[in-house]
């Protein structure tokens, strides 16, 4: 493990302060080690939740949810998050890349499950894209979908997904065991 702490640490403080007009303190954490191909480190603070990650971004971007429950964060099912927020700040690495995982396209949430590949979960998918917003002005996910496999919704055990189309962005609600060439995960690296 890397205990060392890099540059991005304030750009991240500063970022959370700009967008949530949160202080954060991330110098207690402790970094995963990096892997080949994982560039980006995404922090995410103590009770970031998926709610409070939409409404920042919408204050940016047009961004909706085909879910029906007003509140994002009714919609997981905590017990299976990869990452839980609510129980501490941590960080992950990512591709930095705009579309998903070109390696996880076309496999179900529940293929990734059973071959151990930790997926990015929905509030950390909406913070890598308003982050990538702050820093160019673009969209993440123009032509494909981001399965959040590290999360699963709290009806019927569905995927969270978003995807940007027609000028906005919508987290949508994928089947755990469906594949589509259109859609993929984005694998993380974690402690």
């Amino acid at each position: 493990m890397e205990n060392k702490k890099p540059d991005y640490l304030t750009d991240w403080q500063n970022f959370y302060l700009q967008y949530f007009g949160i202080k954060v303190d991330f110098s207690n954490l402790t970094i995963p080690e990096k892997k080949e191909g994982f560039n980006r480190p995404l922090f995410i603070p103590l009770n970031m939740l998926p709610q409070t990650a939409l409404d920042a971004s919408k204050g940016k971007y047009p961004c909706r949810s085909k879910y029906k429950d007003p509140s994002l964060d009714g919609v997981i099912e905590w017990t299976e998050e990869a990452r839980d927020p609510r129980k501490g700040a941590y960080v992950i690495w990512i591709r930095d890349s705009v579309e998903s995982d070109k390696e996880l396209k076309n496999i179900s949430a529940d293929e990734l499950k059973e071959k151990n590949i930790q997926g990015i979960t929905l509030t950390e998918r909406l913070i890598y894209g308003l982050k990538y917003y702050s820093e160019t002005k673009k969209y993440l996910d123009n032509r494909t979908t981001t399965l959040c496999s590290g999360s699963r919704d709290a009806w019927d055990g569905g995927v969270p997904g978003v995807v940007w189309l027609i000028d906005e962005y919508w987290i949508v609600c994928c089947d755990s065991d469906d594949a589509k060439p259109g859609r993929g995960s984005r694998e993380v690296v974690a402690v």
